[in-house]
């Protein structure tokens, strides 16, 4: 894992403890993402700047194609995963669907990737915050709770 992309996990880590986030090598299945969070996965990627030419593609040399084939098959079964691409020449952030990231990452301009992304935040802080707030999973709907669970009911017999 680049330099880079080893500090980004630590910032990503920090910012979803309470999603119970942990980093992630696997030596046993190339492609594993980097992030392993209670909902999902998080495959981190950085890159230095965008490209001078706006209508270049932002090329990641390091988005393998195990890596590929994993976001495919994962998010085709309904798994959620994503790809967080940093540029660190003006602190971009762009939160990517996993298996839209396995299809077109590395074929799309600057323009495409923030009209594609999930979400997108400039500044370390933001991203941190904005990640948590995007991630965090929606709680399911529970009944309201008795307001004293001790209380005994009264049980009514028929006659």
């Amino acid at each position: 894992m680049p330099r880079r992309e080893m500090t980004l996990r630590d910032s990503v880590i920090r910012a979803l403890v309470p999603l119970n986030a942990i980093a992630v090598e696997n030596p046993v299945l190339p492609g594993t993402p980097d992030v392993n969070f209670v909902e999902g996965w998080i495959e981190l990627k950085s890159w230095e700047f965008w490209p001078k030419k706006s209508n270049a593609c932002l090329r990641i040399d390091h988005w393998t194609p195990q890596q590929r084939v994993w976001h495919h098959r994962r998010s085709r079964v309904g798994g959620r995963t994503y790809v967080l691409l940093e540029v660190v020449q003006g602190h971009h952030y762009l939160l990517l669907d996993g298996g839209l990231a396995a299809r077109m990452l590395g074929k799309l301009t600057r323009s495409q990737l923030e009209s594609v992304a999930l979400a997108r935040w400039t500044g370390k802080k933001e991203m941190k915050a904005g990640l948590l707030e995007f991630l965090r999973p929606t709680p399911p709907h529970v009944a309201p709770r008795d307001p004293d669970p001790h209380r005994r009911r009264a049980v009514r017999h028929a006659r």
